[in-house]
């Protein structure tokens, strides 16, 4: 028990310890995801007024359309965000070179992770369904999964696979850091996300070194 509380602890002094080292890139690359988020709503906002003066369309079905397509923006960019700090922090924890460019993967990568992340949602939405506890274990347990996705890329099913194995016998623990950095993240507005994936990039790669793959 000793070990695992020690990992958690090292993996969240590393996380902030490194925010702190690159955070002028981190306050760039927020402002980048802010002003992409904002900069999609406002297309999709005017793409669909164009579409309603233009066809007379019916106020609700534009108003559902708007609610559909301003969903379906801040999800693509939450995706990029995702695949970008999870890249970013493998290389910060392996001592590589970075780049903003992480945040723009190829077209066929990006397709493929939005798929697992919204495959990783899916079934935290369900487990929440269900009870909140699987709601919990499942979140701990695929946690890991965008890692082995970005470095060593598994499929989708495979990279959820190795993320439940990775972290069997850490669950109470990876929790209990899952709720904690919610909390960092959403009393910061999200300018501290980084910590958490380094944290989780940390902990990716000590249980990789002491396990091994799936």
């Amino acid at each position: 028990m000793k070990e695992k509380i020690l990992l958690m602890k090292e993996a969240v002094i590393f996380g902030f310890k490194e925010t702190w080292n690159n955070k002028g890139f981190f306050l760039l690359s927020f402002v980048l995801i802010l002003f992409s988020v904002i900069v999609g709503l406002l297309i999709a906002g005017l793409l669909l007024l164009t579409l309603s003066i233009i066809t007379g369309a019916n106020i609700h079905l534009v108003g559902l359309l708007a609610a559909i397509l301003a969903i379906a923006t801040v999800f693509i960019c939450l995706s990029l965000e995702e695949i970008g700090y999870t890249t970013i922090s493998l290389d910060i924890y392996k001592k590589d070179m970075f780049s903003i460019k992480s945040f723009f993967p190829p077209s066929y990568l990006f397709l493929k992770f939005f798929i697992a992340y919204t495959a990783y949602i899916l079934i935290n939405t369900l487990g929440m369904l269900l009870l909140f506890i699987p709601y919990l274990i499942f979140w701990a347990r695929f946690s890991l999964y965008k890692y082995y996705f970005v470095e060593q890329n598994t499929g989708i099913i495979e990279s959820l696979r190795s993320s439940w194995h990775l972290t069997k016998g850490y669950t109470f623990q990876l929790i209990i850091l899952n709720i904690l950095f919610l909390y960092i993240k959403v009393f910061s507005l999200f300018l501290l996300s980084p910590a958490n994936n380094l944290s989780y990039a940390f902990i990716y790669k000590k249980l990789l070194a002491k396990k091994g793959n799936y």
